[in-house]
């Protein structure tokens, strides 16, 4: 547990002191990189991956693209054509997606809320996609935010090969050609809360959500498939109609159109926005249906960036006070999910295991035995 909090409190006292200190920056980013990157045991997925990238050498794998996304199963064989163990070629992967989303987070946010956005997105973000780490979705918000140039110089041929691209890795990604047509787009602040209030009630059914996504992406090869494959899957589609954190993203959501002036007079400041308030949708949409909460992980940048920009809309008293809310909000709810299970406790680390060779069973078993947390099953 102290290692997750150390980083997140940290953030706090780099973003009370000011730090501009370009060498600590880099210490600090480097150390955080070290902890998310190296995990060793943590995390639920991972054992899957492994299966996978052992049995990507098999002289017959066409069985792996019935359950793998193309580009995925291409990127892993690659690798173990190499001669690369399964967890350099983990930790290789997730330092180059770590590299895009430091360097995203720095170009959208400002620098003297850079580490306000930061916290929020450790807490929120970070720890779920790099230590529990959802590998293809991974992949596929990394060339997200590679193609951000194109989104931006509205250069839709490149932006839809890395839309493709990013579907080759996760079927998520075609949220992709949604954001596109949003991305320049402006409403008055009248109808964006009016269509919040309308989608948060519409999203409270989850038959009505299938639907809407099925008639949308039926016809997109692949994506079909998965939208009924998820509709059947009890546990993907289990969500919650009502949680805390509905409660602290709608508060998040009043805030943000409350410093909708603040934001968009910041570089890309209305591109910021957009996205911010359709974040905000997204995680209504995946509170109700789980699987659907990885469309709202390729903008969290963009709604951290608005969490820190919005902290200068308030006068000098106030700020304190929404410091810490974010403080709350980020540490609060980070607790209650790393005790959750034993996926995030006890933390170890691939460096400190070097001189070991544990099996894939004791590597698997590993948390649940060592953990005071209920076992993953």
């Amino acid at each position: 547990m102290f290692y997750y909090l150390f980083f997140l409190f940290c953030c706090i006292f780099l973003f009370v002191i000011k730090e501009k200190e370009q060498k600590l920056t880099v210490f600090f980013l480097l150390l955080l990189c070290f902890f998310l990157c190296f995990g060793y045991t943590t995390g639920s997925d991972w054992p899957t991956y492994e299966n996978l990238y052992e049995a990507s050498t098999d002289e017959d794998k066409s069985y792996l693209f019935l359950f793998f996304e193309p580009g995925f199963v291409f990127y892993i064989k690659l690798f173990k054509s190499l001669g690369i163990a399964f967890f350099p070629f983990l930790i290789f992967t997730k330092i180059l997606v770590y590299i895009v989303v430091i360097s995203s987070l720095k170009f959208y946010c400002p620098k003297n809320t850079f580490y306000l956005s930061l916290l929020f997105y450790i807490s929120w973000y970070a720890f779920f996609l790099f230590i529990d780490n959802p590998l293809r979705n991974f992949i596929a918000i990394a060339i997200f935010l590679r193609s951000l140039k194109y989104l931006r110089e509205r250069r839709f041929i490149p932006y839809l090969f890395m839309t493709l691209l990013a579907m080759s890795f996760h079927v998520s990604a075609v949220i992709m050609l949604i954001l596109y047509y949003f991305a320049n787009k402006s409403y008055k602040t009248n109808n964006i809360v009016f269509f919040y209030i309308v989608t948060n009630i519409i999203l409270l059914s989850k038959d009505l959500i299938f639907s809407i996504v099925n008639f949308l992406f039926s016809s997109v090869p692949i994506v079909g498939a998965k939208i009924e494959g998820y509709a059947a899957d009890n546990v993907n589609a289990e969500g919650k109609l009502l949680s805390m954190g509905l409660i602290v993203h709608t508060l998040i959501f009043i805030l943000i159109i409350l410093g909708r002036k603040r934001i968009e007079i910041q570089e890309n400041g209305k591109l910021i926005f957009m996205f911010s308030i359709l974040s905000a949708i997204l995680f209504r949409l995946g509170l109700t249906i789980t699987v659907f909460g990885r469309f709202q992980l390729y903008i969290t940048v963009f709604y951290v960036a608005a969490i820190g920009i919005i902290y200068y809309a308030f006068d000098l008293r106030s700020r304190v006070f929404y410091l810490l809310f974010v403080s709350i909000i980020s540490i609060i709810p980070c607790v209650s999910y790393l005790i959750k299970d034993s996926r995030y406790i006890p933390y170890t680390n691939y460096m400190f295991f070097l001189d070991t060779n544990l099996t894939l069973e004791q590597r698997e078993s590993y948390n649940n035995k060592n953990s005071d947390f209920k076992s993953l099953e």
